[in-house]
């Protein structure tokens, strides 16, 4: 019996100090342009090369307005609510 309370108080020690760690870690961003900068001082000419191309791809969307859509788009999004059966009720479409 000591055994397992024990573990079960281990175990739930270990669960909510996973809790604790998961809301004081630092959020994580995209690192794309850190990245791209790593890249241009390590290669001069690439901020060269990345410059003409957006020059090039900016004058070829101004020269072609038809390029731009006005469609609207839809992009097919899944969400996963892991509540209980009894819980799932309270999260309605408008709120996700």
């Amino acid at each position: 019996m000591k055994k397992f309370t024990y573990l079960l108080v281990a175990g739930l020690f270990s669960l909510v100090m996973q809790g604790v760690k998961a809301q004081t870690s630092p959020k994580r961003s995209c690192p794309t342009f850190e990245l791209m900068e790593k890249h241009f001082q390590e290669d001069p000419s690439a901020r060269a090369r990345y410059a003409s191309t957006q020059q090039a791809l900016e004058a070829q969307l101004r020269g072609n307005p038809q390029a731009r859509t006005q469609a609207t788009i839809t992009i097919p999004v899944v969400v996963h609510i892991l509540l209980s059966s009894a819980n799932q009720s309270l999260v309605t479409d408008a709120i996700v």
